[in-house]
């Protein structure tokens, strides 16, 4: 039942996964083979009546209301050491929003991301 593989000479050494051309397994061994995912699926739950996006980290399970909560938590705050610092006060801040709020509010500067 090898049909599959008839035609197929590019051979991936890591996993033996066979293309039949030499830019599949380029892009196969650059992409997935040995690889963590780049992409999650975020999985739509009933919670309290209401659906929301669950992390799919197991040490997290947090909810959020919309598909932009999800992807800014798993982008800052799940797993991920915070990113922001203030030079006055020597605070850490995950998320880029709370790190501008604290920067205007409290030293009266104005930060912008680009």
């Amino acid at each position: 039942m090898n049909v599959y593989f008839i035609g197929k000479k590019y051979s991936c050494l890591r996993c033996e996964n066979k293309y039949k051309y030499k830019r599949e397994l380029i892009q196969h061994q650059s992409n997935m083979c040995g690889v963590p995912p780049k992409f999650y699926c975020t999985m739509k739950i009933m919670y309290n009546g209401e659906f929301g996006y669950k992390c799919h980290n197991q040490s997290c399970g947090r909810i959020y209301k919309t598909k932009p909560g999800i992807h800014n938590h798993l982008k800052y705050e799940c797993g991920v050491s915070p990113k922001f610092y203030c030079k006055f006060c020597k605070r850490f801040f995950k998320q880029p929003v709370s790190y501008k709020a604290h920067m205007l509010n409290i030293h009266k500067q104005l930060i912008n991301f680009k």
